[in-house]
């Protein structure tokens, strides 16, 4: 078992993975020291990082509830 935190909901229990990896280790949540991500938390970086959406755009998405 895992002990994850997340902004939201605190700390939380989850299962390890059941076998390890020498060459390429798997981590619950995610990357080392990453919680495990609430409801459009990563949105930035998706329309932003990813898209590469201007900030406007992405504002006018926030404020015609899309995203």
């Amino acid at each position: 078992q895992v002990d994850l935190t997340n902004s939201f909901v605190g700390t939380w229990p989850v299962k390890d993975f059941p076998i390890k990896l020498s060459e390429s280790p798997a981590y619950v949540g995610g990357t080392i020291d990453r919680h495990f991500p609430v409801y459009a938390e990563d949105n930035d970086y998706v329309y932003g990082e990813l898209l590469n959406l201007p900030n406007s755009e992405i504002a006018r998405l926030r404020d015609d509830d899309v995203i």
